[in-house]
């Protein structure tokens, strides 16, 4: 079945739901908003100990219970219990664009050959938009050398858009939509047994989408089609952990490299000292000192900076006894880099 009709298209949207009860509610509102309808709507409750599985059923979706898996195991049973020819996913605290179908239909139509299709996202953080295109904020979008092929849409070669998320992820998963017979033929489904530790998590979502690159070129929408949420108690509110995920990817494909385009390992082994530079960062963000220190000195071995040196001394004057001030002024002041956090410390320091 082609990907477009008058009014309906052949897509099941594929919603991971654990305690969402609070906010389901507004994710299937906006697939139900959509001026092209999708031919299901499947929420997989993984585990849920609240009422999302009545809300999401009251609805109209059609809800598949299973018990906690995460949200990679709760994925892949909906793309195995969708019967639609194409899988669009959306989380369950993510809001579509009413065009987000339309457009990806008229993708379609553009590169019927390409089974991958995604779109431009904006992030919002308590109820404030801080990023309002993930793609006008990413080089990397750019650096993938993507070839338009209308005012909307891009299409990507899959090893040159896998070297440039090896550089920084600019797709969300409420934003993917991809051909379910070729998940199915190829068997690229969400990996649930990822490693991950208390010090770094690696996502589930940016591996799936290097693997799909691995068999499939890419349409990408150059439009906002999606707000993605980050709230307290997600995943993505702890952005140390994700970054330094990112070290831990680009060693797990160098381990299984042929899983992947050819070359991606070289790209993450080029973007390490970046990711773990940026993983200490967010350390920094949080006063999480002692781990930010040995993230800077990993980075340092890679490569020296004087800029890293002279924060790991910082680090260590903020923690000597009295230094709360200290500690105050680089919170509020690291945003704006290094020389202003310094001077606005030597104003402040006891």
């Amino acid at each position: 079945m082609a990907l477009y009709s008058a009014a309906h298209v052949p897509v099941s949207v594929v919603i991971p739901a654990y305690n969402e009860e609070a906010r389901i509610r507004e994710a299937l509102a906006s697939v139900r908003a959509q001026t092209v309808q999708p031919y299901e709507i499947v929420v997989v409750d993984d585990g849920s100990q609240d009422d999302t599985a009545a809300v999401a059923s009251k609805l109209g979706a059609r809800v598949i219970r299973q018990q906690n898996g995460g949200v990679a195991a709760a994925r892949n049973t909906g793309i195995r219990e969708s019967t639609g020819d194409w899988i669009a996913f959306c989380d369950a605290d993510d809001h579509w664009n009413q065009l987000r179908l339309a457009l990806a239909r008229t993708a379609h139509e553009l590169r019927p050959d390409v089974d991958f299709i995604f779109a431009d996202h904006c992030t919002e953080i308590g109820g404030e938009i801080t990023v309002a295109s993930r793609f006008a904020a990413c080089p990397e979008f750019e650096s993938a050398r993507g070839r338009r092929v209308s005012a909307d849409v891009v299409f990507f070669e899959r090893e040159s858009l896998a070297r440039a998320l090896a550089g920084r992820n600019f797709i969300a998963p409420s934003a993917a939509l991809v051909r379910r017979e070729f998940v199915m033929t190829n068997g690229i489904f969400f990996d649930p047994g990822l490693p991950s530790s208390s010090e770094f998590s690696v996502a589930e979502d940016i591996e799936w989408y290097l693997r799909v690159l691995a068999a499939s070129n890419a349409l990408a929408i150059d439009r906002v089609m999606v707000t993605y949420h980050r709230h307290a108690g997600s995943m993505s509110d702890n952005p140390g952990r994700i970054n330094y995920g990112n070290v831990k990817l680009g060693e797990w494909i160098a381990e299984h490299a042929e899983r992947y385009p050819a070359g991606l390992a070289g790209a993450y082994a080029a973007h390490r000292r970046n990711h773990v530079y940026e993983a200490a960062v967010d350390d920094l963000r949080t006063l999480r000192y002692a781990t930010a220190r040995a993230k800077l000195a990993e980075a340092q071995s890679i490569r020296f900076r004087l800029h890293d040196q002279a924060l790991i001394a910082l680090t260590r004057l903020a923690e000597m006894p009295g230094a709360d001030r200290l500690a105050a002024a680089m919170r509020r002041t690291w945003r704006s880099g290094l020389k202003p956090a310094i001077r606005a410390i030597g104003r402040r320091a006891p």
